[in-house]
């Protein structure tokens, strides 16, 4: 039997990591959330994910700085980034950084869940 893909999903909203996770649940995969980017790193030092959706914006840790020590630990994770703010030189550092797409919020699941096709398959 083949492996669920694991997405780790991370953001300050609740309601939306809730619903995101469940939503790619309910898709098959193996799913984790984390409210921000300390508790992010804790868990992708307790699990290998193939996946981390991030906020660009949090508290403590912002996105790219969670995406950089979560890198450290899995060099292939792949990341995608959201963001409900205008956050220009985040976006383009990302990029650099190997972030694969960023996505406004706020979005309808189809539009996350093409990249996630992408990517995972």
């Amino acid at each position: 039997m083949k492996r669920k893909k694991s997405i780790l999903i991370v953001d300050d909203d609740e309601s939306l990591r809730k619903h995101l996770a469940r939503m790619l649940a309910s898709k098959g995969y193996d799913t984790r959330i984390a409210r921000d980017g300390r508790e992010a790193i804790n868990l992708s030092g307790k699990q290998t994910f193939d996946m981390v959706i991030l906020d660009i914006k949090m508290p403590i840790l912002n996105g790219l700085e969670t995406f950089k020590e979560i890198k450290k630990s899995n060099p292939k994770i792949i990341c995608i980034m959201m963001t409900g703010y205008s956050a220009e030189n985040l976006i383009k550092e990302a990029s650099k950084e190997g972030v694969k797409a960023c996505i406004s919020k706020p979005f309808k699941f189809d539009a996350i869940k093409v990249y996630i096709d992408k990517y995972l398959h």
